[in-house]
């Protein structure tokens, strides 16, 4: 499904996919370049795209492999809105990060916003939410990666910002409330802003922002921020950083690998005994997402080995 639209413009749509995952996918593409994927079981969900100025190809397309279905096995698109000269600037831009695809989700969208920065002219703000809702921004990074970001809350005590990865919190930014006995009882909710660092490991991983509110009460901004986010890919047996990681996943007869594009110096073998081992051709192997691809029929295989090894 396609349609031809002239930037600067601000997309939103609705999306889900049931399907074998990892290997049948809906794709939304942007002049033929694809921006976001979804695959496997993943209920409606918004997502925001900034359009630059010209005419721009916008296709969203469900692609299968040659075997095996799981689930409806469909992709579904719904609601999709067009905002016509949009002044907003992308998250990207917002968060100064490049190299990222950010996509938002939750009950209301993150938004790029002037209200505070940390450093430029805006940052990434959390959605307009009610209480007992929450606002998500996310991305999909390939470690080992080192990666810093600004953060920034003006809410009620109990609202929080979480940082998590792959779906588990890492860190919690609270809102400290003081009463300065200096400016005739005002009460302050801006804690100010703080510097985050993280370690990404090897292999793709989820990163998440999340706003979230109580069940009562809103101060301040009522809102999170994120600001200057940077991720620093590290080459993997280099300078410190682990070797590169291999990792698969299996669906009836078919095993996808993967492993980080950022592995240069490194190619995948294969063996059936251990003792001899043969390169993968380059023609077998597709790029995804920061990570390199192969995707294998092992019907007829009783047993095979693959590894990554040191070579140009």
């Amino acid at each position: 499904m396609e349609t031809t639209l002239n930037g600067p413009a601000l997309v939103s749509f609705w999306w889900r996919v049931d399907s074998e995952p990892g290997f049948d996918f809906l794709h939304f593409q942007l002049d033929g370049t694809t921006l976001y994927s979804i695959s496997g079981f993943v209920d409606w969900e918004e997502r925001l795209v900034f359009i630059p100025a010209g005419a721009h190809l916008l296709r969203w397309r469900y692609s299968k492999d040659a075997s095996t279905s799981c689930g409806l096995d469909a992709g579904w698109v719904d609601q999709v809105g067009y905002l016509d000269h949009a002044p907003f600037a992308t998250l990207a831009q917002a968060t100064g990060s490049t190299g990222i695809r950010w996509s938002s989700t939750g009950d209301a969208s993150w938004i790029a916003s002037s209200e505070m920065v940390h450093s430029g002219t805006s940052a990434a703000r959390s959605g307009l939410i009610d209480d007992d809702q929450e606002s998500r921004m996310e991305a999909t990074v390939m470690g080992p990666a080192d990666l810093s970001f600004w953060w920034e809350l003006d809410a009620e005590g109990a609202d929080t910002l979480t940082f998590e990865m792959d779906g588990v919190p890492l860190l919690t930014k609270t809102q400290t409330i003081t009463d300065d006995a200096n400016s005739d009882g005002e009460v302050t909710f801006n804690d100010g802003w703080e510097q985050k660092t993280i370690t990404i490991p090897a292999g793709l991983h989820r990163i998440t922002w999340v706003y979230r509110k109580d069940g009562s009460e809103s101060e301040g901004l009522d809102a999170a921020f994120v600001d200057d986010v940077t991720l620093t890919r590290r080459t993997p047996g280099q300078n410190g950083a682990p070797l590169p990681a291999l990792d698969y996943t299996l669906s009836g007869p078919k095993m996808r690998l993967l492993w980080p594009a950022a592995a240069t110096g490194w190619k995948l073998q294969t063996s059936t005994t251990l003792s001899g081992w043969t390169d993968v051709p380059g023609a077998a192997i597709t790029t995804e997402n920061d990570a390199l691809i192969n995707i294998l029929d092992v019907t007829n295989l009783r047993s095979r080995f693959y590894r990554l090894a040191p070579g140009p």
